[in-house]
């Protein structure tokens, strides 16, 4: 009997033991699964889609295989729908081109002519497709075969990529026209940046009203306005965009000359963020003035970053024809602050060697990493999702095909 109670006691204990390390188990695995528990939760009081920071935040890590497939399966559909329908508008309409039905010396377009065939010049035929705004608000210009049409198919594909991530931050629905705002916009920059390249290097600073008064500065002006008009919305969204321009103008000016002297990588840096990084960041809050939404800055953060991470890529391929024409460049800094890399990128460019993202981290290993590490701490702060895969994607090689002929 005796026996029998010390064995029965011993198995108590040892069912005891078990139990009690296996609690400890569990309680291990539930305390190291907490984290990543965590992170799946929302914010209290916030839009269901932003979650709580992740405590290990996303790496930037550049795979030629993870960029082919966001080419294959995020971008290349993307292209081929703009490439063919080209919903926002790439055809652009002559200035003389009268978007009002009151001033428009031509009957309006009827419903049933929006999908008919119709001849451009001798030997092609097109057919019309809806537009991206509301149908019949005015009659639709001439279209005409564009060379370049495949260049703004791509251009457009990225833009589209970057409204769903605005998308996936809000929780909303854009309004029709939304990428047509977007692509004006940015042809409005593409203005700017080369009348003020072009006076900053010459070491003028022209005041801000001169800057407007540009003929094809202008031109794009009144082209935006026209767009906008029959959405009743053009009026708020140029004077925001005059108050950001006027904010920013001067102090532009001032760190673009500042940067092209001292040629430091800190100078260029301020420059970089106006230049790309704010401006990108005003185009979202234009979007938010047209959908009728408030501009949230916590989510127009991610658009600035990416104009950061987007400035790095653009730097990247300009490396040479910037140091050629003079003009800023956060690469070109980086690497004069090491003296042997420097001399390798003298060399390179005197022998006409093709300066690529290989031969950078070949022979500039230094301003490589630091370059990334750049990169990477804006990168990691991005919360979309899409904004993310848009980052990568400036760094794909279709990215500089396209930057290097522009």
């Amino acid at each position: 009997m005796k026996n029998e109670k010390s064995d029965r006691t011993k198995n108590v204990q040892v069912e005891h033991d078990v139990s009690s390390s296996i609690g400890t188990a569990m309680y291990g695995v539930r305390c190291s699964l907490a984290p990543l528990l965590s992170s799946y939760k929302a914010i209290k009081g916030s839009h269901p889609i932003v979650r709580k920071p992740r405590l290990v935040p996303s790496r930037f890590t550049f795979s030629h295989v993870y960029c082919f497939y966001l080419m294959v399966i995020h971008l290349f559909p993307r292209y081929l729908y703009h490439f063919l329908r080209r919903p926002y508008c790439q055809d652009l309409p002559v200035m003389d081109y009268e978007f009002s039905l009151q001033s428009s010396k031509h009957p309006p377009a009827e419903p049933s002519d929006s999908h008919t065939p119709r001849k451009v010049g001798r030997r092609f035929t097109i057919k019309r497709h809806r537009r991206d705004r509301p149908a019949d608000a005015f009659p639709e210009p001439p279209q005409k075969l564009d060379a370049t049409r495949g260049i703004r198919a791509y251009y457009d594909a990225m833009l589209s990529l970057a409204l769903d991530g605005y998308v996936e931050l809000t929780g909303t629905k854009l309004a029709l026209g939304s990428g047509q705002v977007v692509f004006l916009l940015f042809e409005l920059a593409r203005s700017l940046d080369e009348y003020l390249d072009q006076q900053l290097l010459a070491g003028t600073s022209p005041a801000m009203y001169e800057v407007l008064e540009v003929p094809e500065i202008q031109e794009q002006i009144v082209l935006f306005y026209r767009n906008l008009e029959p959405f009743g919305c053009a009026v708020p969204i140029l004077k925001h965009m005059r108050q950001m321009f006027a904010a920013y103008y001067d102090s532009y000016a001032k760190a673009f000359l500042t940067a092209k002297k001292s040629l430091q990588f800190e100078e260029t840096l301020e420059v970089a963020k106006m230049d790309t990084g704010i401006w990108c960041r005003i185009v979202m809050e234009v979007v938010c003035l047209f959908n009728g939404q408030q501009i949230d800055d916590e989510i127009l953060n991610d658009f600035y970053l990416f104009g950061m991470i987007g400035k790095f890529a653009d730097d990247i391929v300009d490396l040479v024809s910037d140091i050629e024409k003079g003009l800023p460049n956060l690469l070109y800094t980086l690497i004069r602050q090491h003296p042997e890399e420097y001399a390798h990128l003298e060399l390179a460019i005197k022998s006409g060697e093709r300066l690529t993202m290989a031969w950078c981290k070949k022979r500039c290993p230094l301003t490589y990493r630091d370059c990334f590490k750049q990169i990477e701490h804006s990168y990691q702060q991005i919360r979309s999702s899409k904004v993310r895969s848009l980052s990568l994607l400036m760094f794909a090689p279709p990215s500089h095909i396209i930057c290097s002929l522009d």
